[in-house]
């Protein structure tokens, strides 16, 4: 598990496993990582990147405040990975 910390102190934990992307016919196309991100009020955010480091959207969110945290989560896993690296 990794742990991401946003401004205003919104703590987040997840976890990044295998995710195996197909197409309408059922055959796998990609194989992404899903980040299963999770804040301390339970709620889930899921987010897929490609092997060479592209952010790819599966679903797209309606709400502009879910859209924002998304976008924020998406800038503080890059951060934390290069410190990793």
């Amino acid at each position: 598990m990794h742990q991401i910390i946003l401004q205003e102190q919104q703590y987040f934990t997840y976890k990044i496993e295998p995710y195996k992307l197909t197409n309408f016919l059922g055959a796998h196309v990609a194989v992404l990582q899903e980040y299963s991100i999770q804040n301390k009020a339970g709620e889930v955010f899921k987010l897929y990147k490609t092997i060479e480091g592209n952010w790819y959207d599966i679903s797209e969110e309606v709400s502009i405040e879910r859209n924002t945290v998304l976008r924020l989560l998406k800038g503080a896993i890059e951060e934390n990975e290069t410190k990793n690296d």
